[in-house]
């Protein structure tokens, strides 16, 4: 662990189910196409290349990769603390829900397309995630603890 940070194979495992799901072609953006890249020739300074979000905190409490998806380009993965300790859980921040369209709206209809799709993709994504063994805190904050958190630490990088 680096530092009170989830293992880095953890992370790369949830890394490569999201964009898995979110770009189904394979097909990246440049911008994500350069964060996949950089995460994965990379050990030492994973957690401190720039286009990590972190609070405040030393270690950081949560971490986040805007990430977008084909539709949408703010979605997150986000590394959340769980319960103060040194585990993580993986969520997806769909980063949609701030953002309404008045009913009258000309457009009203196709930004609904995209938030139903933004939470039905968050969603899978977290699906694949729990099958795959990873600890996840769903988009409705629920904990699903799917592995002990001692078998995480145990299978550090």
């Amino acid at each position: 662990m680096h530092g009170g940070l989830p293992p880095i194979h953890l992370v790369r495992q949830a890394l490569e189910i999201y964009l898995q799901h979110a770009y189904p072609s394979g097909q990246f953006p440049a911008y994500v196409q350069h964060v996949i890249d950089s995460l994965n020739t990379c050990d030492d300074d994973f957690f401190w290349k720039n286009f990590w979000e972190m609070d405040g905190r030393q270690p950081p409490c949560m971490l986040a990769l805007r990430l977008g998806n084909q539709l949408y380009p703010h979605m997150k993965l986000v590394l959340v603390r769980i319960s103060g300790g040194n585990d993580f859980a993986f969520r997806v921040d769909t980063h949609d829900r701030h953002i309404t369209a008045p009913p009258s709206a000309a457009d009203c209809e196709s930004f609904g397309k995209i938030l139903r799709h933004d939470a039905e993709l968050a969603k899978q994504i977290e699906d694949a995630w729990q099958r795959a063994g990873l600890i996840i805190k769903s988009c409705s904050d629920e904990l699903r603890f799917v592995r002990e958190a001692q078998s995480i630490t145990s299978n550090q990088s």
